[in-house]
């Protein structure tokens, strides 16, 4: 077995300085792999505010060595036997519904501070480009990827990884080789590979908000609300428990999976005039949310897109992670996590001793065979819970589901703990374990 030191070394351009991204280069660490990191932005900064990590990913950190670190940012460090509590808000008394309890509760943060983590822990040997805004790639025939930026520059290397987001670049020029090569192949008959290029809105507008702790005096910190019809509200602390956030949901009637982009900004901030008629929406609610909706200021509303279960994560020597690769409706509030375990898995494959410029290829295989299904087993798992929370079927029928007795809410909280099972133990290392397994049969 040759060793790292003997082995060809090779490049790898990661696109995109979101957490996936900059996890990845973490894990790639000091390998054998030359890295470069393509950030559009001026600044590797964030979008939204608070963000949760539960078992999967917190035995990742623990992995890399950051878990503690982590920990001394967050509002606390996980905790046994605890979860989110789910209520019934519309009710004024009797209002609690359930809670689902986790054997290692999450570690709630603000998106900034584990951003700043990861570009802590980032080795000086990756080279960060900011200002690159890639806009097209092509792989030649000799297997070299060429990239083109905004400011007419360019770029090679031996691996490409996307993790610019739900708008990739890099997953719309993948689907769009792979389906003119169908084409090309089938006498010009439209590629349905062509529908995975764009994301798609879900039909849900979600109203963000962080709110000072001493506004809020006695306030619970962690819960969920659910109403019939459009409405569901989500509070939990973040930065040290400085402060409340607040997300609010409201789904579009009849507008859920529809086949187009949000037709205006995807996120924006809101006037007062809005927040007002937001306000308004839940006038009968628990006395615990018109305090928590008294004191949300000029928050941001964010159109939910996701992308379409792709077929694929990988073509040639070009991969894709995180929201680029399986955006997902926030109720797990897990796409960071599973963009996390997306890093995670393709930094070992990568950096692997057994993994060279000639097998490239074969080793994004192993990440997609790992990663695809438990991925996308996620995103329908987050859709069905967001359903259940509007009382809606997760059949996407449009039904309503009888939510009125104590026997009817206890089938739709059942429906619910079943599908935030997952996040009730860890996995990510045994699911690393397993992609190494593949990797050595299919180099052996």
């Amino acid at each position: 077995m040759s060793s790292s030191a003997e082995r060809e070394k090779f490049r790898v351009a990661i696109c995109g300085g979101g957490i996936g991204g900059l996890t990845l280069a973490v894990v790639l660490g000091n390998s054998n792999c030359s890295v470069d990191l393509y950030e559009s932005e001026s600044e590797i900064t964030t979008v939204g505010a608070g963000i949760s990590l539960f078992a999967r990913a917190t035995e990742i950190m623990q992995e890399l060595g950051l878990l503690d670190e982590l920990s001394d940012l967050a509002t606390q460090p996980p905790q046994p036997n605890t979860g989110p509590r789910f209520r019934k808000a519309d009710q004024t008394v009797d209002n609690v519904w359930f809670q689902k309890i986790f054997i290692a509760g999450p570690l709630h943060l603000h998106r900034r501070d584990l951003i700043d983590v990861l570009l802590r822990h980032i080795p000086p040997t990756t080279r960060v480009h900011l200002n690159k805004k890639m806009t097209s790639w092509f792989q030649d025939a000799s297997g070299s990827i060429h990239m083109q930026f905004a400011d007419a520059s360019s770029s090679e290397a031996d691996v490409l990884v996307g993790a610019d987001g739900i708008r990739s670049v890099t997953r719309r020029c993948m689907y769009r080789a792979m389906a003119k090569k169908s084409e090309d192949e089938s006498s010009d008959i439209p590629s349905p590979l062509r529908r995975y290029v764009d994301p798609l809105w879900t039909g849900i507008l979600a109203y963000r908000s962080l709110i000072p702790m001493e506004k809020l005096k006695g306030i619970q910190p962690d819960a969920a609300g659910a109403k019939v019809i459009t409405y569901h509200l989500v509070t939990y602390p973040v930065a040290r428990g400085q402060f409340l956030n607040v997300v609010i949901f409201c789904h579009v009637p009849d507008a859920f999976d529809t086949a187009f982009p949000y037709p205006g900004r995807w996120v924006a901030d809101v006037e007062a005039e809005e927040v007002a008629e937001i306000v308004k929406r839940f006038a009968h609610w628990e006395p615990e949310v018109q305090t928590v909706l008294q004191a949300v200021e000029r928050p941001s509303r964010w159109a939910l897109h996701i992308v379409r279960k792709l077929p694929h994560f990988v073509s040639g020597s070009t991969a894709i992670l995180g929201d680029a690769a399986h955006a997902m409706e926030p109720h797990f509030g897990a796409g960071a996590a599973q963009a996390i375990e997306d890093a995670f898995i393709l930094g070992r494959l990568l950096s692997h001793n057994l993994t060279s410029k000639s097998n490239i290829e074969a080793a994004l295989r192993v990440y997609e065979t790992i990663r695809l299904p438990f991925a996308q087993d996620v995103v329908q798992a987050s859709q069905n819970v967001g359903r259940l929370l509007t009382f809606k079927s997760p059949a996407n029928d449009g039904t309503y589901l009888p939510h009125q007795t104590v026997n009817e809410l206890d089938g739709i909280r059942h429906m619910i703990e079943d599908e935030w099972e997952w996040q009730n133990s860890k996995g990510s290392v045994l699911e690393w374990e397993r992609a190494e397994r593949k990797l050595r049969e299919l180099l052996s």
